[in-house]
């Protein structure tokens, strides 16, 4: 589209929220994937929701990446690291 990174994150956050105008801060956490296309086909399943916390802390489903509870958790508690981290798988 030819936008900025935040502009992209902006509209992004607006769609998925509807939270338009929120405040955009810097890169917490990178994170790279590989996907062997030669495996079975990955099947979508067709729930899409947001998760609380506590959900995420005691889940009954299986979240990406694996850490993602210590990592929300250091953010809401200490802000956003001074430099992006790698999240892991």
């Amino acid at each position: 589209m030819g936008e900025s990174k935040r502009v992209a994150v902006a509209r992004e956050a607006a769609e998925e929220t509807g939270l338009a105008g929120a405040a955009i801060g810097p890169a917490g956490w990178t994170r790279s994937v590989q996907i062997p296309w030669a495996e079975p086909p990955f099947t979508r399943r067709e729930t899409y929701r947001w998760w609380t916390l506590a959900e995420i802390e005691a889940p009954k489903e299986r979240f990406a990446p694996r850490r993602i509870a210590a990592l929300l958790r250091e953010l809401f508690a200490n802000g956003a690291p001074p430099a992006p981290i790698d999240a892991g798988v």
